[in-house]
């Protein structure tokens, strides 16, 4: 997720194990931001826990702008790097 003020651009940062048998699920960027467009309240939510998330870690840049379109200028940047 491209979150304004992300020390890491975009980088990811989770690691999963499984215990037993896991059926693995792929969903793109694109795809995700084009979901997400149908649920604004949703996308707003996520892009504020991954906020927290990155503020506990230090990650965060506070000084940077958290309005709607720094968000989706940073989102395009990313679409733009990689196509």
């Amino acid at each position: 997720m491209v979150i304004a003020g992300n020390k890491n651009g975009n980088r990811r940062t989770a690691n999963i194990r499984s215990v037993g048998y896991s059926d693995l699920f792929v969903l793109s960027k694109e795809d995700l931001w084009e979901a997400l467009k149908e649920y604004p309240e949703a996308r707003r939510m996520l892009i504020e826990k991954g906020r927290q998330m990155l503020r506990k870690d230090n990650l965060l840049d506070d000084d940077e702008p958290t309005t709607e379109r720094s968000t989706a200028a940073a989102i395009a940047r990313v679409a733009r790097t990689t196509c």
